[in-house]
């Protein structure tokens, strides 16, 4: 009987599968939180985004081809994307400020609020929501030479620690241009958000 060969090769399988597993993010000993979550179906192809570092400081990368770039602002991703649809549009700027991923860009400050059926982290109850804030939207801007997007939506501002009105402009080539802003509140906490 061939025993010990067949044990020691399923070990062997077993341990090159955990490598494999926890080296895509398939594997965690805790929530993930989003962190290996970062895609965007806008991206060009041969370019990909990749998570470097541990679920409270981890950064992103942009690789193309040969060229490794950190994901340090919006401007990185710009002339990598093409950004079709109002889908794509708003996916890219829900790239840096989903509550989900607040900890891979924390140097840009600022977190989407949503409504939710009570309130919670970076959450409203959904009549608070409505009351003082704005769902999520986007809108071809028409007449236009570059095909762009506006997205208006809720964002938490770190730095005030207020919830602004944003509207942004989203072109084809990926670059995003915050037009307006607007203070809903100064006080998320008195509507039931934590954060």
């Amino acid at each position: 009987m061939n025993s010990p060969s067949i044990s020691r090769r399923f070990f062997g399988l077993a341990v090159l599968a955990l490598l494999v597993l926890g080296r895509h993010g398939m594997l965690s000993a805790g929530p993930q939180r989003g962190l290996n979550d970062v895609h965007l179906t806008s991206l060009k192809p041969k370019c990909h985004l990749e998570v470097e570092g541990d679920l409270d400081s981890g950064r992103v990368w942009l690789d193309c081809k040969c060229d490794r770039t950190l994901v340090a602002d919006r401007s990185s991703l710009a002339r990598h994307v093409e950004v079709k649809t109002a889908s794509q549009a708003l996916e890219l700027v829900r790239l840096f400020s989903g509550a989900e991923r607040e900890h891979l860009f924390t140097e840009f400050g600022e977190v989407e609020v949503e409504p939710a059926s009570q309130g919670g982290w970076f959450q409203l109850e959904e009549k608070k929501f409505k009351r003082c804030c704005v769902a999520a939207q986007v809108v071809e801007v028409t007449g236009q030479e570059v095909r762009s997007f506006r997205v208006k939506r809720t964002l938490f501002v770190a730095i005030t620690k207020s919830l602004y009105e944003v509207t942004e402009v989203v072109t084809e080539d990926g670059l995003v241009v915050v037009t307006e802003r607007r203070l809903l509140t100064e006080d998320p906490r008195s509507l039931g958000m934590t954060f």
